[in-house]
């Protein structure tokens, strides 16, 4: 089960201010009792438990190759983005109720790079995130194909990438971090000349519109 579009149901009938979601079918049980005084301790809007960063608890145990992907994905993450987050994909992050609207708009990508869109998205709005060691411990029960996992995260990932340096091309509000290097040119003019790539790209614009529409329909209206 992944985080979606659907994650904002129902946000605006809570009285809390901070607000997260759990999804579990890749993650297993996680012990997160003080991520919500980390969230109210640190005056963020944005909190991501890591597994990765460690602080005073103790060493996550996990399969090898989950342990090698997930150190994979980290460093590939800070390579496109220059953001400092060492857990991108771990999936308890808390939210504070009053970004949630401005945070899940247009979030173009419903798969494995959900989670890191959402975080590019919180830096490009100046939110401050904190990321904070939690407990953590492997869930037997997950049946994931490893080649289609590393398939769709290295390809989601490359979308968010692509559209953001779309933006910064057309002058839009990024994450501080762009720069525009001469290899990231270079590296978009490669993915723009891939026509599979460029279909994923239309199907991902496709669903930036969506929930555009999703967040700001009007109580009682239909999107049908």
């Amino acid at each position: 089960m992944y985080p979606s579009r659907s994650t904002t149901t129902g946000t605006g009938a809570s009285n809390l201010q901070e607000l997260g979601f759990v999804y579990v079918g890749l993650l297993g049980p996680l012990i997160a009792g003080g991520i919500v005084a980390a969230a109210v301790l640190y005056s963020k809007n944005v909190v991501i438990g890591s597994r990765i960063l460690r602080g005073h608890l103790p060493r996550i145990r996990r399969l090898l190759y989950r342990s090698l992907l997930s150190l994979a994905y980290s460093k590939f993450f800070r390579y496109l983005f220059r953001i400092p987050i060492y857990d991108p994909q771990c999936g308890f992050k808390m939210f504070r109720r009053e970004v949630i609207p401005h945070l899940f708009n247009e979030i173009g990508t419903d798969g494995f790079a959900f989670d890191s869109e959402v975080i590019v998205k919180a830096t490009s709005l100046n939110y401050r995130v904190k990321e904070v060691p939690i407990n953590w411990r492997h869930g037997k029960f997950s049946t994931l194909n490893i080649i289609h996992e590393i398939a769709s995260m290295g390809s989601d990932i490359l979308l968010v990438w692509y559209d953001y340096h779309q933006l910064w091309k057309s002058d839009g509000k990024t994450y501080p971090q762009k720069r525009g290097s001469l290899y990231g040119q270079i590296f978009f003019s490669l993915l723009s000349l891939n026509p599979q790539f460029k279909q994923k790209y239309a199907r991902y614009l496709q669903n930036k519109t969506f929930a555009h529409t999703l967040l700001t329909a009007k109580p009682g209206h239909s999107l049908a």
